[in-house]
């Protein structure tokens, strides 16, 4: 009797067992299913999305380096300069704001300072005109639409940043943050100075 009673339980503990190693085997599948899937779908269309990203980040810088060449080579500020430079960064899809600040340079640039040094030249100042004060000159609420006036050494910035989550910031914001890392946002920025007056 106790043969068989050590028996059974020899043979419970090896079903037992067997059905664990069963247990094990079906979850490692199950991960090495997963981790496939991931490795071949998830990431590359994250790389793909990344691409995307980096293409209409190179889009828009090209467009706001033409827009402050423009500017800075006419020494105006042209409203079809600034229609062009919108179209092309909505034609990437990605929306965001288009912001501009022109330095400009005052009308007595590097008054004589009132030092000992008389021959002394003071510093050239600038007064900063924003992105709202530039609109409303350029599209009056009465009249047609009009150029900004430049003159040369003025300063010219034009500043593009996204405000919403592109695709892949969608995708890669739940990876980053899972890692700890910040999504990356689409930026673009170019200056220049004026070096002539419009011939208007």
């Amino acid at each position: 009797m106790k043969d068989r009673i050590l028996a059974l339980k020899q043979s419970l503990k090896s079903k037992i067992s067997s059905e664990r190693g069963d247990i094990g085997d079906s979850l490692m599948i199950i991960i090495a299913i997963f981790t496939a899937v991931g490795i071949m779908f998830i990431f590359p269309i994250m790389t793909i999305a990344d691409r995307t990203d980096d293409m209409a980040q190179q889009t828009i810088q090209a467009a706001l380096e033409k827009l402050v060449d423009q500017a800075c080579m006419a020494g105006e500020i042209t409203p079809e300069a600034c229609s062009e430079a919108e179209a092309t960064i909505a034609s990437t899809g990605v929306l965001g704001d288009l912001e501009s600040e022109i330095q400009t340079l005052d009308d007595n640039p590097a008054k004589k300072t009132v030092q000992v040094q008389r021959d002394k030249v003071g510093e050239n100042w600038y007064y900063t005109i924003y992105n709202a004060q530039r609109e409303e000159y350029m599209y009056p609420e009465s009249g047609e639409a009009r150029a900004y006036p430049l003159k040369p050494g003025d300063r010219v910035v034009f500043r593009f940043r996204n405000t919403s989550l592109s695709w892949a910031e969608q995708v890669g914001s739940a990876v980053y943050s899972a890692l700890g890392k910040n999504v990356s946002t689409i930026s673009a920025e170019a200056s220049g100075m004026v070096m002539s007056t419009s011939s208007k």
